[in-house]
């Protein structure tokens, strides 16, 4: 299910609370607003509280998002999170949410230390995130790994290393890199040799 307007979430919203097997049959949802567009972040809630069999989640939401989003927000089926918000609003969900298989962050917003630092997702497999915070979330044995650099200072070299201690089942790795790092390859078969 895509929900990509105003309308549309409160459409859900409405239909939802008149027939709950709505939100119990969803296990794919995509909520994408556009950017520099108010929208009801309690429709959201509510869309989220409607549908407790979702497997996989996608939340693309304008910037001014409130960081108490997601607070309270249980969905037990839940393996794949897929996010634009900014990771201080993500804490407290994904710690009761530490079952998760596969991950994918946007940029870590204005923290100056990603506030996911320390996070553990042991059962996670797949995780795509900027390079600043790859190297702070501790990861089960990744099977795939997405290392996104987001601004002129990141380092892709620390994510790489952070790689080498889980690279054992590691399938599949993609680095974003700059162009005079030239020894990103030498790198990458020093910590991932398999």
């Amino acid at each position: 299910m895509h929900i990509t307007t105003v309308p549309e979430l409160q459409t859900f919203v409405m239909l939802g609370n008149y027939n709950e097997n709505i939100g119990c049959a969803v296990e794919y949802l995509n909520i994408s607003l556009p950017e520099g567009e108010g929208y009801p972040a309690q429709a959201v809630r509510a869309v989220l509280r409607m549908i407790p069999n979702v497997k996989c989640l996608v939340l693309n939401l304008p910037f001014e998002s409130p960081v108490s989003l997601l607070n309270g927000v249980t969905l037990l089926s839940l393996r794949t999170l897929s996010t634009n918000l900014p990771h201080r609003g993500l804490v407290a969900f994904l710690v009761t949410h530490h079952f998760l298989t596969a991950m994918m962050l946007g940029t870590c917003g204005r923290s100056a230390n990603c506030p996911l630092r320390g996070l553990r997702l042991e059962g996670l497999q797949s995780l795509q995130s900027p390079s600043s915070c790859f190297t702070g979330i501790t990861a089960g044995p990744l099977v795939t790994a997405t290392v996104n650099l987001t601004r002129l200072t990141s380092m892709s070299a620390l994510a790489i290393h952070n790689i080498s201690s889980a690279s054992s089942r590691l399938y599949s790795l993609a680095v974003d890199h700059f162009s005079n790092d030239y020894d990103i390859l030498s790198r990458v078969a020093a910590a991932a040799p398999n």
